[in-house]
């Protein structure tokens, strides 16, 4: 969904997969369930794949921007259907099958960044990633004249599943957030208390070790929308 100046939502439904028809044609299905007007681009978009700022800055992988724009040219076009007129590229963690952002990172607030960190002995792949993310992020924000929070977030990875705590979902009051059985309790412990501290709202846990199997936690598998229910 976009929200423009005068803080009307828009509903955007873009092009998921062809092998995933049902999918695809859910978000008009709910549309027509609380009659909301809804826009239709032509766009490839997988859910988790961009998270944005709210005031125009969003974050992707390469990965993920390949499938959008396949030839690699960003067009005027394209940045203003996902309302995101700065777009920061980065590279997807290795060996990891979504490519999606969500696992790397999410946006807090305009100025607040989650971003994951690992052990440096344990997944040494992972660490020119995020490093690189990080440096990306602080340079991006200081071309823009704007102040940054980077707020680390641990996650784990054991036996090539990747378990990230960025993969949460904010909504009205509270943070709802993944949590392993698989995971160190110290691992997870540290996450919920950077998290709580960063940005004051209590945490609800839910269970995801079935879900990591197949490549995402909580934010993969929910969609936030700004409605009343």
């Amino acid at each position: 969904q976009r929200i423009d100046n005068q803080g009307k939502v828009h509903w955007l439904d873009f092009f998921f997969s062809s092998e995933n028809l049902q999918d695809d044609a859910f978000p008009q299905v709910l549309a027509e369930r609380f009659q909301q007007n809804i826009t239709r681009e032509n766009f490839l978009v997988e859910g988790g794949a961009y998270s944005s700022n709210g005031e125009g800055v969003c974050l992707v992988t390469e990965k993920s921007f390949r499938k959008s724009v396949p030839q690699g040219v960003v067009t005027a076009d394209f940045l203003s259907a996902i309302g995101c007129p700065i777009l920061i590229v980065t590279q997807p963690l290795p060996e990891e099958s979504t490519g999606h952002i969500d696992l790397l990172a999410q946006f807090l607030s305009p100025t607040s960044v989650a971003i994951s960190t690992v052990d440096t002995a344990r997944a040494p792949k992972q660490i020119p990633v995020l490093h690189g993310l990080g440096d990306l992020l602080r340079r991006t924000f200081a071309k823009l004249k704007r102040p940054l929070t980077l707020v680390p977030l641990p996650m784990a990875i054991q036996d090539n599943r990747i378990y990230s705590y960025v993969n949460f979902l904010k909504l009205k009051g509270r943070y709802l957030v993944p949590s392993y059985q698989q995971v160190e309790n110290g691992i997870q412990r540290k996450a919920y208390v950077a998290l709580q501290n960063a940005t004051g709202l209590p945490l609800v846990a839910i269970p995801m070790d079935a879900v990591v199997a197949l490549g995402g936690a909580v934010h993969c598998m929910t969609l936030g929308l700004m409605t009343d229910l």
